[in-house]
């Protein structure tokens, strides 16, 4: 699980996605610093394999990252790619100042996402917030109400945020009888650039912190589904946007179909 440090910069999750026609597992664990970011050494030639994976885990920009193996050990890009049908990774992305590290590690692929103990329990009213949208708009709690509405708290360096927008902006499509909203503790600027950068259609609320702490989400991408009088029914931290787990449309109609019987 990815725990919210000092610096709201530190998360963890299970994932499931496609990566050169390979199904991987996949568990991030973000950090602020490392305890020795001197040990890593500057990735020198780059193929087109591991740029592609550097831009799906949005570590294009990062100036130094190490491939490890289950023990810790550095291996090779090549190497680590020969391993991912069979393993998952964590990763500890770190940045300080202009300086941006990155740490990927192999796990075993039995590796299971700890359960989340959120602050907000299902049946309680949304926290009281009123938020500046990045389409200008205010937005509060009276947005929440008269339609069910799927929330997702993300923020712009989650590489599985990231892949999952091409399923959130299909969930909307989708169902448009439910409501949608993004929440990030991201600047408003950061806010938009991710979703200019990413596409995403959801209507999003930047530099929620406060809100976020209230409902205990500690870990990225987490989904919360409201009723249409703004009560929590559910809420999980992340899904599969290979399709080959649980869909954001599978949990909430399930989640509905469980409220209604």
């Amino acid at each position: 699980m990815i725990l919210l440090s000092i610096i709201p910069r530190s998360f963890f999750l299970m994932r499931s996605l496609s990566f050169a026609a390979v199904g991987l597992l996949i568990s991030f664990a973000c950090t602020p610093q490392f305890a020795n970011a001197n040990s890593v050494k500057p990735t020198k030639a780059v193929s087109s394999a591991e740029l592609e994976f550097r831009d799906q885990m949005a570590l294009t920009d990062y100036q130094k990252i190490e491939y490890q193996d289950t023990n810790g050990s550095s291996i090779t890009f090549v190497q680590f790619q020969k391993k991912l049908s069979e393993s998952g990774f964590s990763m500890e992305k770190s940045k300080v100042g202009e300086q941006a590290t990155a740490i990927v590690k192999l796990q075993s692929g039995k590796t299971k996402a700890p359960k989340v103990k959120y602050k907000l329990a299902a049946g309680s009213p949304f926290p009281a917030f009123k938020l500046h949208a990045t389409d200008g708009n205010v937005v509060d709690n009276e947005a929440l109400r008269g339609k069910y509405t799927v929330v997702s708290f993300y923020f712009s360096e989650c590489a599985p945020c990231i892949k999952e927008v091409p399923m959130l902006n299909a969930f909307a499509e989708r169902n448009k009888e439910f409501s949608t909203l993004a929440v990030t503790f991201d600047s408003p600027d950061e806010a938009k650039k991710f979703a200019q950068r990413t596409r995403l259609s959801w209507r999003t609320v930047a530099g929620a912190e406060e809100l976020i702490g209230q409902i205990g989400v500690k870990s990225y991408p987490t989904f919360a589904l409201l009723d249409p009088n703004g009560v929590l029914v559910t809420i999980e931290n992340g899904f599969d946007a290979a399709g080959k787990g649980t869909t954001l449309d599978k949990w909430v109609k399930s989640a509905i179909a469980s409220r209604t019987q």
